[in-house]
């Protein structure tokens, strides 16, 4: 699974990167650490963002939970498939791992990508 997980995660992981050498860490049930790096560079692309940008990370972090996944949706840097992965990829292989239903994971899955492509529709329009 993590396997699966880094290649998923991996547009996630080199845009915090990019941003500071030091990735946010936390435990179950407890506040997230942020490097200030971190902090301060995710500070700068919200700053330089446009309205209908900043539209599209608070929805990404309301619906998606995810700032990051807002902000390289908001900037066009990612497409439908790849951030759909990343998204449910967890859910995906627990859903295999219990042996749930083929049909809830579905739904999740087609879920999450109406909400990704609506996104990234209305980054475009507004462009």
């Amino acid at each position: 699974m993590a396997a699966k997980q880094l290649a998923a995660w991996a547009p996630l992981l080199a845009f915090l990167r990019d941003l500071g050498p030091e990735l946010p860490m936390a435990r179950p049930l407890q506040d997230m650490q942020m490097p200030w790096e971190l902090t301060e560079g995710l500070r700068t692309h919200l700053i330089a963002m446009s309205p209908a940008q900043l539209t599209v990370v608070m929805q990404a972090v309301t619906n998606l939970g995810s700032a990051v996944l807002g902000i390289l949706l908001a900037k066009e840097g990612l497409e439908v498939e790849p951030t759909v992965s990343a998204l449910t990829v967890t859910a995906q292989h627990l859903a295999r791992y219990a042996h749930e239903e083929p049909k809830q994971a579905d739904m999740f899955v087609a879920e999450m990508s109406q909400t990704v492509r609506r996104l990234l529709q209305y980054v475009r329009l507004s462009a």
